[in-house]
């Protein structure tokens, strides 16, 4: 499960934080079926001042309902949850930005067209028009390098 989605996850970490300093993955077979999955991950991701902890569960009933990304700091909080619909809370000590201190709940509308079309426009530009990536190999080496690590095979 943590390659199959927490990679997902792993790659928004390393876009925030870099490079990880250190990688631990947990990966269990709690599931009843006797299929030797490991359907019961979690990875934690050590940064200097910081730490990303990933989890996946298969089993996890109505699981995309719980999906998130929260990010924490000395100010509060920022979470995504759930990804789709989008929705945003942020919940600060002090005003910062265009954020007003308390507990805000903000809903993004939904980006026109299908959820991966982004994507794919800017992998049809790369193609085409010789444009470069958003993301660079240093960071497709850093966030597989981590998954890898993250599930034990390194």
């Amino acid at each position: 499960m943590m390659f199959e989605l927490g990679c997902h996850l792993i790659d928004r970490a390393v876009a925030l934080f870099g490079k990880p300093q250190k990688v631990t993955g947990f990966a269990r077979h709690d599931s009843p079926l006797d299929d030797g999955l490991a359907d019961n991950t979690l990875a934690i991701l050590e940064y200097g001042q910081s730490v990303a902890e990933i989890y996946v569960a298969a089993f996890q009933p109505h699981g995309e309902h719980y999906r998130c990304v929260e990010i924490l700091g000395s100010n509060g909080r920022a979470t995504v949850q759930p990804f789709s619909p989008l929705r945003l809370t942020v919940d600060l000590k002090d005003a910062a930005g265009p954020y007003k201190d308390g507990e805000q709940v903000l809903q993004p509308p939904a980006p026109p067209g299908p959820i991966y079309a982004p994507d794919f426009a800017e992998m049809a530009s790369i193609i085409r028009d010789g444009a470069r990536p958003a993301y660079s190999a240093e960071h497709d080496l850093i966030v597989q390098q981590a998954l890898l690590e993250a599930c034990g095979v390194m």
